[in-house]
């Protein structure tokens, strides 16, 4: 077989390919089509605005969040899929959305639940310290605030509390408000019923109970083993054993192990049977257990909870002895040294070790193995002498390592007391009071009893006839305790009373201390009720005479006699409105009473509710008659019935349901689970999900407890497909109109409409290269049709770009139609305008030294619809660049990336000219445009040639020599020439003989027309002759 993982990323339809190669190189290719169901689900929400409410839904297994959308604003977010939040915004929908997503906002599909906010004028009772059941409180008060509020009423007419009327109601916001005081609930060992009953000035009457239970401790979870946080072992799975603590007036609580967040196994937990033992295979190399309690199995109320690691190294090496995690002698752990009431001690012992096989010996016998691969049992027989019982239990295991205990345990049997004085003695001061104290023990042992008298000092006394007299003094005048204690060599007992010392003329009249508020008001038939009559402390002369009984004399009297503590039954003849009275009787002859009202009723026979889920998909076509289950909450010895009701709820009808729509759920004797028979109908009409409702109803022995209502859901099996004919399509710009197919797998009798949009992976942008025809974005298929087209107007734009796609979603909001493999279509426009071209102005530029600062202007032919960049390059070489960077010249702006803004046709590009004072000749910068853009292209003028030219001019004399005779006498012209020339103003040059000169002026030659020894070039001249 091939394993496929899935994840909430795989819900919905998804496509197995399996290619298998023969071998003659053959290829066979199968698909498979499967659909991964989501686990969410959640209960259909009725709450009122205010109320905290449970959002709880089965696991997905990922890192994920849970999300609950509820229309109304921010929806609810958490990484846990238990949250409780309060229902805060008035709803606006009755549909909320469940679903989940990663920390990357991946989203999975989306689970619908329904929302029913109750009514604002619904008359209604919350008990606001519960706000979760709201039915039941737990506390550890003696005295509770039962904090009520009334819903939906304009004034309450009439409140009452397990029938007495309730006056100090306030109105706060739009409810009324009372806290009404529950006392003594230390003394209540059944859940105490609170009977509430409220009318409003509209004569609308509505009754509800609620149930206080009293814990004196909170249960725990005890773990025997694995008696440490994290532990190894080589062993396929670990056996998981403890007990819960302090179960208390706790009828039953539900306990669950997880291991690594998965539930393995679960139990119910009874007082009578709190220990458990689970066996849980180890599959990965770290496994996270962890116990939950729940106060039922609705898994609502977690009140506990206790984790620990186990390591699962099955290659390991066993280097560890075995473990002795606990030996238990006839039900209690045994200590090193114990005692045994019976002559037979049978051991339980809990061996462990890594390997997971170990053997177990107590005192060389082999102990015997349970079904628990832990749990060994012996017996061992035990003698009563003073050196007791040596008990060595060894565990040793497959290595020969072993672990050792050694107890000593002493077979015993308790003394026992045979005569006592009252549990209360009055003394009087100078006057003998005789105490007669007997005990005997059952194996015959000598035994010493002794008593102490707790005065000031103690006293004393050595008790061996069995009588003993005291004689108090005045000193002694007080009540003190007296203890008694009886030793038979091994083990002692005690026990204590109560003794007044008083003068003759300290007489005070006794005084009761029960009160009406420490006993609950009502009481249920069969029900016992528990009283202990006492007396204020220091009234009273001792001994007490103690009657009880109902002052309507119906009842024969509940207690007379010395007997303080009354126990009593009520039965169906005593049910009614009655007055308990109490009287306390002194010796003296005073007395006093207290009289207490209480209601007896009748206990409903049994509770029922509906069974796990009370919301449930039903769908069309299952044959598995999923029926509606209803559960008692205990067997009975006879046959009872509960009416329900079936309603509808539009457009739900009579035609999906095959039932009778009005009946009863029969309960046989015995049984504790019946069903409502209920078919769902399988038409072949594609319908949204319809809803019914299934309504129970209570009588007076059969008792509703939870909703009375189960809601079902009927989703539909003829499913509709819908897909694209083609999954892609191109075509060029200038084809404006574009019509892509939709089908649908088959004709409807009625309008199906699918929506249509465009994804977020589109490259293309509606309105501006695209726009829908039919902006709702719909197509409709009349019956009989199964093709619709969805008309696209692309928009030819006349901006070179690069090609962009579309790309088209499907989605339906019928449950009755599905996609079809993936509904995407991706359409491609191909672009048809034609790139610009970016150029100088000319291929031949010119600055001059003179002007220091030069702009170069780039032009783009055409505009481009995007942002584009130029690069502008020097062409080192240095036949075709003379000038030099940074001596000649320097640009201002960047020329590694000029940027054209969008529609920008135009850049200028700023360049500084040196001028220095070198007469040198013109110099050239050989520039290049390049772009790596698609969108441009070189132009004509892509190359230019910069020319700088100079500001300075060059003069020199036309010949550097010149020879004549001297005897010629004609003068000889000199010439000055200028190169750099013309100027454009007047220039005067300066001139001088040489001092190296060998001719003398004015001896051997003399200079013409002047001595000024200059020339003037005027503009527009470049020589001039002297």
């Amino acid at each position: 077989p091939f394993l496929f993982d899935f994840s909430f990323y795989d819900t919905g339809w998804q496509q197995i390919s399996l290619t298998t190669y023969r071998n003659n190189g053959d290829s066979v290719v199968e698909k498979y089509t499967v659909y991964a169901y989501s686990p969410l689900y959640q209960n259909t929400i009725k709450a009122r605005v205010g109320d905290t409410i449970l959002l709880k839904t089965d696991p997905v297994g990922d890192k994920v969040l849970y999300v609950w959308n509820f229309r109304n604003g921010t929806p609810v977010k958490d990484q846990s899929p238990v949250v409780r939040t309060v229902f805060s915004n008035s709803m606006t929908s009755s549909v909320g959305e469940l679903y989940v997503e990663d920390f990357t906002n991946h989203k999975s599909p989306v689970i619908l639940f329904n929302i029913n906010p109750s009514s604002s004028d619904e008359l209604s009772i919350r008990c606001v310290n519960d706000s979760i059941k709201n039915d039941t409180i737990y506390t550890t008060a003696k005295e509770l605030p039962l904090k009520l509020q009334i819903m939906g009423a304009e004034q309450v007419k009439k409140l009452t509390v397990n029938g007495n009327a309730i006056g100090n109601l306030s109105k706060v916001d739009n409810y009324h408000a009372c806290t009404v005081n529950l006392k003594g609930l230390d003394s209540i060992t059944n859940p105490l019923n609170v009977i509430v009953e409220v009318t409003d000035n509209k004569n609308r009457t509505v009754k509800d109970t609620f149930y206080v239970v009293f814990v004196n401790h909170w249960p725990g979870i005890s773990v025997t083993f694995p008696a440490d946080d994290s532990i190894e072992t080589m062993a396929s799975s670990v056996m998981v054993t403890g007990n819960v603590t302090s179960i208390g007036t706790f009828r039953s609580l539900f306990l669950v192990i997880r291991n690594n967040g998965k539930i393995q196994n679960n139990k119910i937990v009874l007082p009578e049977n709190s220990g458990f033992s689970f066996s849980i295979p180890l599959s990965e190399y770290k496994n996270h257990m962890v116990l939950e309690l729940f106060t039922d199995s609705m898994m609502t109320s977690r009140i506990a909870t206790n984790d620990f690691y186990v390591f699962y190294v099955p290659e390991g090496k066993d280097t560890l002895a075995p473990q002795i995690r606990s030996v238990r002698g006839n039900g209690a752990v045994l200590n090193r040294i114990s005692y045994s009431g019976s002559d037979t001690l049978n051991l339980e012992i809990i061996a462990t070790d890594n390997s997971g096989f170990v053997s177990v010996f107590v005192n060389d016998q082999s102990a015997v193995k349970n079904d628990s691969s832990l749990i060994f049992s012996a017996t061992v027989n035990l003698k009563h002498e003073i050196k007791g019982n040596q008990i060595l239990v060894k565990a040793i295991d497959s290595n020969g390592l072993s672990d050792i205990d050694t107890f000593l345990v002493y077979y015993n049997r308790l003394p026992q007391w045979s005569k006592l004085p009252p549990s209360y003695m009055v003394a009087d001061v100078g006057s003998i009071t005789v105490f007669n104290i007997v005990a005997q023990d059952p194996d015959g042992d000598s035994l010493t009893v002794s008593m102490t008298i707790k005065t000031n000092p103690e006293k004393l006394f050595n008790i061996s006839s069995g009588t003993i007299g005291w004689i108090p003094e005045a000193k002694d005048t007080g009540e003190y305790t007296v203890n008694l204690l009886a030793w038979d060599g091994y083990q002692e007992i005690d026990t204590s009373f109560i003794i007044r010392v008083k003068s003759p003329s300290s007489l005070t009249p006794v005084k009761i201390s029960n009160r009406a508020t420490d006993i609950s008001d009502t009481i249920f038939v069969g029900d016992s009720l528990n009283i202990k009559i006492e007396a204020v402390s220091s009234t009273g002369t001792r001994p007490f005479q103690y009657n009880a009984y109902f002052t309507d004399k119906k009842t024969a009297p509940l207690l007379n006699g010395t007997d303080s503590v009354l126990s009593w039954k009520p039965t169906v003849a005593d049910t009614g409105y009655r007055v308990l009275r109490l009287v306390i009787t002194d010796n003296a002859g005073f007395k006093d009473s207290v009289s207490i009202p209480i209601v007896i009723v009748r206990r409903a026979l049994a509770e029922f509710r509906w069974d796990e889920n009370n919301s449930v998909n039903f769908y069309e076509g299952d044959t598995t008659n999923n029926y509606p289950k209803v559960k008692l909450g205990k067997s009975l010895d006879k046959a009872v019935s509960i009416a329900y009701k079936i309603e509808f709820v539009n457009p739900a009808d009579s035609a999906d349901i095959e039932a009778p729509y009005s009946g009863v759920v029969n309960f046989p004797a015995g049984d504790t689970i019946a069903s409502v028979p209920v078919k769902i109908v399988d038409d072949s009409l594609p319908e949204n999900v319809k809803t019914f409702r299934i309504r129970l109803f209570e009588s007076d022995t059969i008792k509703l407890r939870g909703t009375d209502i189960f809601t079902g859901q009927i989703i539909d099996d003829d499913i509709v497909w819908y897909y694209f004919e083609e999954p892609e399509g191109t075509g060029k710009e200038s084809v404006t109109n574009v019509s892509v197919k939709v089908k649908i797998s088959r004709p409807l009798t009625v309008p199906v409409e699918l929506f249509y949009s465009s994804g977020s992976e589109s490259s293309a942008t509606i309105s501006k290269d695209f726009i829908f025809v039919d902006p709702v974005q719909k197509l409709t298929f009349n019956p009989g049709v199964t093709e619709n087209y969805i008309q696209l107007k692309i928009i030819d734009d006349k901006i070179p770009e690069k090609d962009e796609v579309i790309i088209l979603n499907l989605n339906s909001e019928n449950n009755f139609t599905k996609p079809k493999d993936s509904p995407v279509y991706e359409y491609t426009i191909i672009d048809n305008d034609t790139v610009s071209h970016f150029s100088f102005i000319s291929n031949a530029l010119t600055g001059s030294e003179s002007d220091t600062l030069d702009t170069i202007v780039i032009k783009l032919d055409r505009p481009v619809d995007s942002v584009t960049v130029l690069k502008l390059l020097i062409d080192n070489d240095p036949a075709v660049t003379t000038a030099t960077e940074g001596i000649d010249f320097r640009f201002i702006d960047d020329i590694d990336s000029i940027v054209f803004p969008k529609g920008v046709t135009t850049r200028n590009i700023r360049i500084k000219i040196f001028d220095d004072t070198i007469p040198e000749g013109d110099e050239k910068i050989s520039l290049v445009l390049q772009s790596n853009s698609e969108l441009l292209s070189p132009g004509i003028y892509a190359q230019a040639v910069y020319t700088i030219k100079t500001n300075e001019v060059n003069l020199y004399f036309d010949a550097d020599s010149s020879i004549v005779d001297e005897w010629t006498r004609q003068p000889i012209p000199l010439v000055i020439k200028m190169d750099g020339g013309p100027l454009k103003e007047r220039l005067t040059v300066y001139y001088s003989e040489d001092p190296q000169n060998t001719a003398i002026s004015g001896k051997d030659f003399f200079l013409f027309p002047d001595n000024s020894h200059r020339v003037v070039f005027e503009p527009g001249e470049t020589s001039k002759q002297f």
